[in-house]
């Protein structure tokens, strides 16, 4: 029930997205503009590669 509600909301707030970074070259370069964007997306890109790096090490360490 919720996302039949905010589906609305989200789908004019991404339109009105779009049209703000068109000038800017499109909506990557306008998100990563800005310093604090790129710090959360190595934070995000951080916590997703973490168990994927320790599964790798794991391996390599009941290898030897």
């Amino acid at each position: 029930m919720l996302g039949v509600v905010l589906a609305d909301i989200l789908e004019s707030n991404f339109r009105r997205t779009l049209i703000m970074a068109a000038p800017k070259g499109g909506l990557i370069p306008y998100f990563f503009s800005r310093p604090i964007a790129i710090i959360i997306v190595l934070i995000i890109l951080a916590f997703a590669l973490y168990p994927v790096i320790r599964k790798i090490q794991a391996k390599k360490a009941s290898a030897n």
